[in-house]
Order: structure tokens, then sequence, then C-alpha cells
């Protein structure tokens, strides 16, 4: 049943014919806007269940008696487990059912976001964010390739830009209404809270999508590929959280960097050779696919970090509150939401090409104007940095991601977007240690205390600490530009449409 493909022309019909016809195509396209509607409830949770973690940590924390060290289990559990299932997840959705698995994962979601509101100890609090980790990555690499399905080539690009929107509104969202319940009600409400679109999503998906795209069920499960991608992945994540805190020398940081380098070499040989991969990497040889794959890992590497070192400057520098940080960030965030919904429907009418390069054009200018920024700059300044910076996200996201999808054939859309969501989680990993590393080097460099403490007691440090955001903001700017290379590499013909 495939609702988008249907004529709308009733030239040559009898009158009550053709206004019948007409009816079914609005009612068609109705349906499949409300079918949109379900799946983007997905997409929100997927993001709100990472976002929601931030205003629940010091509760946690003080319920438990729990250091920082502890407590940042609970927001290193979700994206490991999500990093380590994104492609099996996807290749599974692509060779069996889409729906079924974007409806299971909407279930683990609610049952996981329950248990987690009634967990009683820290323990089992990231043994259930570790299994929502698993929920968010069944749903968010069905529910874009199941979106897609539902209209015309002609309007992918505008679906995923209100899919980029809601990821944005999700992140804007999130925070503000869980800070709120745990206020009110207290942190465990804060997760209860998600089981209740995640039911309402579920339902609905299992009520409503009766459009589905098996492509090739007979297709044997890729074991060994799955196998390798997640022990490789989760030691490489585990090896970049915890290197900072218990030092880059420690045998376990050496054993699982290792670990890492072995299974991911593994991997990359055995899904070369084998008749069904969970990905072919050989579609990378594809130039579409390489520019829009390689133009977005490497603008993570410029973005993440940015992120990670904004609240020591608003905090340690400037001596605002964790409130002021939330508030400071609010128009970027809401920048990206209306630029991302715009970027994706002009990447119809366009080539993804001058999304490409613009995004990380707009990140070289955002990182510039944060790397010159003082301990009496002006706050509209940093508002301003940021909000470019999050453009440049936005610009880049939807056409990288629209013209990703048409290089690759549909039967591969789900593990796609999988590959893209594994690569990112670890991309990001990677940049935050690295610009971490950078800053902490400088500082530590000249005896100084890395922490946010030394910053906002010691005013030497606020010097040392510029000069290390200075150069991490640099350093961040290279990577943007190579993006913008890599972007300029697009093929010029080659169109979405």
């Amino acid at each position: 049943m495939k609702l988008n493909q249907r004529s709308t022309s009733g030239a040559g019909l009898p009158e009550c014919l053709s206004a019948g016809k007409h009816r079914f195509a609005r009612f068609a396209s109705q349906s499949m806007w409300l079918l949109l509607g379900v799946l983007l409830i997905g997409t929100f949770l997927s993001v709100a269940v990472h976002n929601t973690a931030t205003v629940t940590l010091p509760s946690i924390a003080s319920e438990f008696g729990s250091t920082l060290a502890e407590v940042q289990w609970v927001t290193i559990a979700i994206g490991l487990s999500a990093a380590a299932v994104a492609m099996p997840a996807g290749y599974l959705g692509d060779r069996y059912s889409r729906k079924q698995l974007f409806t299971a994962g909407m279930i683990l979601l609610a049952g996981s976001s329950v248990a987690a509101g009634l967990a009683p100890s820290l323990g089992s609090l990231v043994i259930a964010r570790g299994v929502q980790g698993i929920g968010t990555a069944m749903v968010g690499v069905t529910s874009i390739a199941i979106a897609v399905t539902l209209f015309p080539a002609s309007d992918r690009g505008k679906v995923l830009g209100i899919t980029s929107a809601t990821v944005g509104f999700s992140a804007l969202v999130a925070p503000a209404v869980g800070g709120i319940l745990v206020d009110a009600l207290g942190w465990r409400w804060a997760y209860h809270a998600l089981a209740v679109p995640a039911v309402v999503g579920g339902f609905g998906a299992w009520l409503l999508l009766n459009i589905d795209t098996p492509y090739a069920k007979t297709t044997p499960f890729d074991w060994i590929g799955a196998t390798t991608l997640a022990i490789g992945v989760t030691s490489l994540v585990l090896a970049m959280a915890n290197g900072p805190s218990i030092g880059w020398s420690d045998p376990t940081i050496w054993g699982l960097s290792l670990a890492s380098i072995a299974m991911l070499g593994v991997h990359i040989r055995w899904e070369l050779k084998v008749p069904h991969p969970l990905f072919d990497l050989r579609l990378l040889r594809r130039r579409a696919v390489a520019t829009c794959l390689g133009s977005r890992v490497v603008l993570l590497m410029a973005f993440a970090p940015a992120g990670f070192l904004v609240p020591f400057y608003v905090q340690g520098v400037m001596g605002l509150s964790a409130r002021d940080l939330g508030f400071i960030l609010i128009p970027g965030v809401a920048a990206y939401t209306v630029v991302a919904a715009l970027a994706g429907r002009l990447s119809d009418r366009w080539t993804p090409r001058p999304f490409l390069i613009a995004g990380p054009l707009f990140s070289v200018a955002g990182l510039l104007s944060l790397a010159w920024l003082g301990a009496n700059t002006p706050l509209v300044v940093l508002v301003g940095a940021l909000m470019i910076h999050n453009v440049s996200l936005a610009l880049l996201t939807s056409p990288s991601l629209n013209g990703l999808l048409t290089a690759l054939p549909p039967e591969l859309h789900s593990v796609g977007v999988g590959f893209i969501n594994t690569t990112g989680t670890v991309t990001s990993m990677v940049s935050v240690t690295l610009i971490t590393a950078v800053v902490t080097g400088v500082m530590t460099h000249t005896g100084t205390e890395a922490s946010i403490n030394a910053i906002t007691d010691d005013p030497s440090a606020v010097a040392v600490f510029l000069n290390g955001w200075l150069i991490a903001c640099l350093l961040q700017a290279g990577f943007a530009l190579i993006a913008g290379v890599i972007g300029y590499m697009y093929p010029k013909q080659y169109r979405t449409t």
C-alpha cells in the first residue's frame, strides 16, 4: 500500500467518481502526515531520554550517595548501548519488519523508563538506562527509514528536515520539562513521564502503520559482524569515557583500546568479504555516500567539543549559574530547529552540495567568534556565536542524510541510519576526549588545576583556561574547514530527486 503514489487526477471520470477520488487523495495525504506524527513521537523520545538525564544527575547522586565518576554511568550507559545496537537493529529492520522493530522499541522505551524511575540502586538505574539505549537505537534507525517511504522522493528532504527540527525541539523542551518534574515530584518522575509518549507512540504504530518494506527475509543475519562491531564500539566508548578519570596510562584503558582496534579491524575485514554484510563498506566508494558521511562526521569533530566547553566558560569564567546556562543555550537550539526544517526542504529543490559547504563555513565563523571570547565579553556575543555554530549543524544534518539515503538502496536505509548514528556517537566521544586533553594539557602545563572550581576561585586560572579554549576552538575550526572541503567534493549534478 503506497498512499503517496495514487493519482489525484479525476479527468475522464464521472463527477461523483472524480469527487470520491479527490476525497481519497485528501484522506491519503492526511494519513501520511498522521503516520509521520507517530514516527516523530519516537524521534522526540530518542532525544528526550538522553537529555532528561542531565537535570536528574544531581538528585540521583544525592539520593544514592554517588560520586561524579559513578553517576556519569547514567549517561554513558545509554550512549554505549545505543551505539553498539544501532547497526544490528537497522539490519534487522531492513530484512524483516521496520514496523515491528519500531513498535518493539517503543515498548522497550516505555518499560525501561518505568524501571529507571523505580530503580532501588544506582546499578539498577544504569542497567535500565542501558535498555533505554537499545530502545532508542531500535526506534531511531527505523523511524527515518519508514518516514521516507511514506512520501515521494521529491519530499524526502522536507520529511528529514521536520525530523531534524523535532530533534532540536526535543533538545529544547525535554530538559525544561524534566527540570520541572524533578523540582515538583522528584527525579524518578522525570523518567516515569517518558513512558507516557512511548506507550502512545507504540500503540499508534501498532494500530496505524500498515506500510512496511521487507526486502530480503531470507538473508542470514551477520552475527560475526554484529558481535565484532558491538565489542569494538563498546571498548572504544569505555576507553574514551574513563580515560580522563582513571588515566590514559592505566592498563585497563590500554586493554580496552587494543581490544577496540582489534575488534574493529576484524569487523572491517569480515564485512568486506562476507556475502551479506551488516553494512556493505564498499558502498563508501560511492562519492555521494563518502562525501555526505565524511562531511557529517568531520563536522561533529568541530561541533561536540564546543558544547562541552561552553558550560565551563559560562559558569567558571563568566560566573553565571547552571540556570543561566540553560537560558543562554535556548536561542541556539531554537535556531537549529528552524533552520534544520528549512534546509531539509530546500535540499529537495537544490542538491545537498551547497549545504555541505555552507554548514562547515558557518561552523568556522561560529568557532572563530567563540575562540576570542574573554573574561569580560558581552553575553550577547556568546549567544550570537552559539547561534551561528548551531545553525552550521542544522544546515548540514538534513541535506547530508537526504543525499546519503538517495545514494543508498532503499533496502539499506535503516542500517544506513544506524551506521550514521554509530559513527556519530564514536566521533563525539573522540572529539570531546581530544579537546579535553588539549585544555587540560594547557592548564596542567602551567601548574593550574584543570577543574571548574579552580577557574571560579583563581583569577589567574581564567587566563590559562582561555588560552586552552583558544587553541581548542582553532583546532575545531580546522576540522570544520576539512568538512567543508569534503562537502565541496559532493557530485555537482547528483540530485536527491
